[in-house]
């Protein structure tokens, strides 16, 4: 990961790239030359070839240049006027004297074999055009994903709680897509057509820099509103993605949780929820729609104006003879070329901004900073060999309101420790402290009487597992899950611990066996299948430490006492940490903390907790009771 992340933009990857688009621009200028080669063929071929009269290809008119006898340059006047220009071109005498001494057959084959070549050539490097600026733009967009999905994973977990996931998968797919958009019809567009525009701008003040101002003199006008226009565009379609990104977050939470929505029959309103989200993107849409629309009506009215103008007076010069037909015919298809290009910039920078606000969206991840920070130089954790020790811990999840407070215990290597109490009162927050998912407000955790801040994050987390009831499993093998993780796989390490889970009962029955697909999130499997995958998972990892989080709840009593077989196998030669709502699952601990309203209440043996009549009996009796 690159150091000045929160810097990331559009121009630090195209800076990475700048060989590659110099080579690019460079393709684009060959190719736009050819363009303005291919048009000066018009003239030769409308003056030399086609006119009957010869005397029109010799006059000397106010867009041709010449040199006299004393090398300066002059230009024929017409009947009341006379134009110096200001340039030397030595070039036109040798073509002059080029095409006198060949017939008008022999040109007309010379430039037709000239336009073929043209072409040709033309044709070769609009490809590398098309190639490289495809090429290019994905490798940015590829390497702004990458380092997007890189940066979300060092964020800690309780950015992704405040986050819709979906609306995080709207910004790496579809915003990022919207760069390469902007890359390609774009930036390499823009400067496509304005190569164009300055060619066709060049040839029209070569053949007649008066008719080319009275061509051009329109254009400011549409300056200020597309400018006005497109920053308008750019803000409603950054809107207009986040209302994109809701559309994505509710697709996803409807198809994920497709069975609660049918058990509930909740369908029409699921449907319901969607369809107002995907009105409030179309009206959004639409609002960007009507602008960009603005754009061609403005153009075609600024062309219709300029070429009225530039027909009468042009006209009127070929007329009088003061040009050739070949360069009226010349100047026009210049004229009407170079408003192609102009209409073409004004929707590419349209569509520019409308891509640089779903940049704007992708970049703002790289701003955001975990909360979990690691210092400068962490201290590195082999093993795990004394006691982790709680000292006065304080959680809240609002500022100064504690669900947890002054809490603290120890654990001894080798031991079991059980944390009991209602739901919601803090347990699993106070055991996440130890893998650093989130730091405490108050108070301090050490693992060997360093704190845990003090650790390499991979270290410390390398040296906890955890099984929880809502384990994750990926759509992936068995075997994939079973490992996950490890550099490297052993395939009968896997089977092995897959046999000290009680995995193996349902795997051998399996027609692919561990090379099975279990479905996102594990859904070909049932749950009991997926705790024990996960309990397989936890032995192959081998930790220190280990933490059970409600691994067996929600079982049925069948499927809980293989689980439960698994467990017992897993806690061998460990350090345990246990949260469980079923007491029958922590009887066995060395210790039990009862936690009520944000404070250790009790603590001991089950036995000795019985004993006391407190709140732990409380709990135990409420579930034995029948």
């Amino acid at each position: 990961m690159k150091s000045d992340q929160n810097n990331r933009s559009l121009s630090f990857y195209v800076r990475g790239h700048l060989k590659s688009f110099v080579i690019l621009l460079f393709v684009i200028f060959v190719g736009t030359m050819t363009n303005g080669i291919s048009l000066s063929v018009i003239v030769p071929l409308i003056d030399r070839v086609f006119l009957e009269q010869p005397e029109v290809s010799k006059k000397k008119v106010a867009t041709s240049i010449q040199l006299s006898d004393n090398d300066s340059l002059s230009g024929v006047l017409s009947s009341k006027r006379k134009l110096i220009r200001p340039f030397k071109f030595d070039i036109e005498k040798k073509v002059d004297k080029f095409f006198s001494a060949r017939s008008r057959k022999d040109l007309l084959r010379m430039i037709a074999l000239l336009l073929i070549l043209l072409f040709f050539i033309k044709g070769i490097f609009l490809f590398f055009q098309q190639y490289l600026q495809e090429k290019v733009s994905f490798k940015i967009v590829k390497e702004i994903r990458d380092d997007a999905y890189e940066h979300l994973h060092s964020l800690s977990l309780d950015y992704f709680q405040k986050k819709h996931i979906g609306q995080l998968i709207s910004k790496l797919t579809m915003d990022a897509q919207r760069i390469h958009e902007a890359l390609v019809h774009g930036v390499a567009a823009i400067a496509l057509d304005l190569l164009n525009v300055v060619m066709y701008i060049g040839i029209t003040f070569y053949l007649n820099w008066r008719l080319a101002i009275l061509t051009l003199i329109f254009l400011p006008i549409l300056i200020a509103p597309i400018i006005r226009i497109s920053s308008r565009i750019r803000k409603i379609t950054a809107k207009s993605q986040e209302k994109l990104g809701n559309v994505t977050s509710l697709l996803q939470e409807g198809l994920m949780g497709v069975k609660e929505v049918k058990i509930s029959c909740n369908e029409e309103r699921e449907v319901q929820r969607f369809q107002e989200e995907t009105a409030i993107f179309y009206k959004m849409a639409m609002k960007c729609v009507r602008r960009s629309s603005l754009l061609s009506p403005l153009m075609e009215v600024t062309v219709a104006l300029s070429l009225a103008f530039f027909l009468i007076v042009g006209g009127r010069q070929v007329l009088s003879g003061e040009i050739t037909p070949g360069q009226f015919l010349l100047f026009t298809v210049a004229a009407i070329s170079l408003f192609r290009p102009l209409k073409k910039l004004g929707k590419s920078y349209s569509l520019l901004q409308e891509s640089l606000a779903s940049a704007d969206r992708v970049f703002d991840l790289f701003k955001q900073e975990s909360t979990i920070k690691e210092v400068e130089n962490p201290r590195a954790l082999d093993s795990f060999k004394e006691e982790i020790l709680f000292q006065k811990v304080g959680i809240a999840y609002v500022p100064d309101k504690y669900i947890l407070k002054n809490i603290s215990f120890s654990v001894k290597k080798g031991t079991v420790v059980a944390i009991v109490g209602s739901t919601g009162v803090g347990k699993t927050s106070l055991l996440n402290l130890i893998p650093r998912f989130y730091d405490p407000q108050e108070g301090n955790v050490f693992v060997d009487k360093v704190n845990v801040k003090d650790y390499s994050l991979k270290d410390l987390r390398s040296s906890v597992g955890m099984v929880s009831q809502d384990m994750t499993l990926f759509h992936n093998t068995i075997l994939y899950n079973i490992t996950y993780g490890a550099e490297k796989v052993d395939v009968e390490r896997a089977k092995e611990v897959a046999r000290l889970a009680n995995a193996d009962i349902f795997i051998k029955e399996m027609k692919d066996g561990y090379n099975t697909y279990v479905g996102e999130r594990g859904v070909l499997l049932s749950g009991g299948e997926r705790q024990r995958i996960a309990i397989a998972r936890a032995l192959y990892q081998d930790p220190d430490i280990l933490i059970l989080d409600e691994a067996t709840s929600a079982l049925d009593v069948e499927t809980e006492k293989l689980v439960q077989e698994a467990i017992d196998h897993l806690l061998v030669g460990r350090t345990v940490l246990i949260v469980a709502h079923r007491l029958a699952t922590v009887q066995a601990a060395d210790c039990i903390l009862v936690l009520s309203e944000g404070k250790i209440v009790e603590q001991g043996t089950h036995q000795e907790l019985l004993k006391k009549g407190g709140k732990y009996k409380f709990f135990y009796e409420m579930q034995f009771s029948s």
